[in-house]
């Protein structure tokens, strides 16, 4: 699963989950009662009904559980954030699920982030939480964000219990950045997931970020441990990472490729790489007394690898941020 719960002021690692004949639901209505099943039955980019300015739930009709002790909600959606028009002194909300208690009443029993950018599957442990021996619908409240939503496109239910699971971690044999250029992207909507391709548009460049950009070319080495040491990118860059081949999994095993990243993302609010982040830095902007690492290691580093230098435009555009567009991942 990949919930950001950072919005809501603490952070959860990602866990792995295992599935086995995960069901549909067979009944399934919003916050008015309308009937929205064939909207939440596949990922499709035809989501669920959502209100920008307050909050929404769906009730989810699965059937009785005959056994409730190992229940995992499975939501596939995405977050739209940036979004315009929203309430200012506007309050957040953490998502939640509730269920319905012996009396019929529903009863909170879980909360859970939001998916981490573009189309996530989101994995809500619902394990011996259900209240009623027989009714064993599912409340979600997606919450409220500042200027974000959640939006969810299929929802689906897991009774399976736990399986082995078996991982390794494989390091890039190459990683080589270059810059083909920039591509056209549209931020995720209450309707649409994020929209990208691989054109290539004309590059903005007072729109860019500027500073001390990582070398073209062979990068790997910087892939290779979480040293705060970066690859550091500007708009239009691409990274193909190539890791080696493996054999086919065992009879009866399944493989899943899961991306490990572990990266910063400078918002907008100063269109300057520098001051890079770290790992041991206390906040960011961080003070004074803080900074990047000085040692010969990492200063060594800076002036190999990062020497692609783009000079601060004349009259840097920060209308334009809607413009950079984010990080999209391609598999050959």
């Amino acid at each position: 699963t990949s919930m950001n719960t950072n919005s809501f002021g603490y952070r959860t690692e990602p866990k792995i989950h295992t599935v086995k004949k995960s069901r549909q639901p067979k009944k399934a209505w919003d916050k008015d009662g309308n009937n929205i099943l064939s909207l939440v039955k596949k990922v499709d980019n035809k989501p669920a009904p959502a209100d920008k300015i307050a909050d929404d739930y769906y009730i989810f009709d699965f059937g009785k559980i005959k056994d409730t002790a190992n229940v995992k909600l499975l939501i596939d959606g995405w977050t739209a954030f940036g979004l315009t028009g929203m309430p200012a002194n506007r309050t957040v909300l953490q998502p939640y699920v509730e269920v319905v208690d012996a009396l019929g009443n529903w009863q909170k029993v879980q909360v859970l982030g939001i998916p981490a950018g573009d189309l996530k599957t989101v994995v809500v442990d619902l394990s011996g939480l259900f209240l009623h021996p027989e009714d064993h619908r599912i409340r979600l409240n997606t919450g409220l964000l500042k200027s974000g939503k959640f939006i969810v496109d299929r929802v689906s239910l897991d009774v399976s219990p736990p399986a082995a699971v078996t991982t390794r971690l494989l390091t890039a044999s190459s990683a080589d950045l270059q810059h083909p250029g920039r591509p056209p992207f549209a931020s995720a909507k209450l309707d649409t997931r994020i929209q990208s391709s691989d054109e290539v548009m004309a590059d903005v460049p007072e729109a860019y970020f500027y500073g001390a950009f990582t070398r073209l070319g062979e990068v790997k080495e910087l892939l290779a441990a979480t040293d705060d040491k970066f690859v550091i990118m500007r708009h239009g860059d691409e990274l193909t990472i190539t890791f080696p081949a493996l054999l086919k999994p065992a009879l009866g095993y399944k493989r899943s490729y899961l991306l490990l990243a572990d990266l910063y993302y400078k918002g907008g609010n100063t269109l300057s790489v520098d001051p890079l982040p770290f790992h041991a830095m206390s906040s960011y902007p961080y003070p004074a007394t803080e900074s990047y690492p000085q040692d010969a290691d990492h200063q060594t580093y800076l002036q190999n690898y990062n020497t692609r230098i783009c000079s601060k435009p004349a009259f840097p555009t920060q209308g334009l941020a809607a413009d950079w567009g984010g990080a999209k991942i391609t598999l050959a």
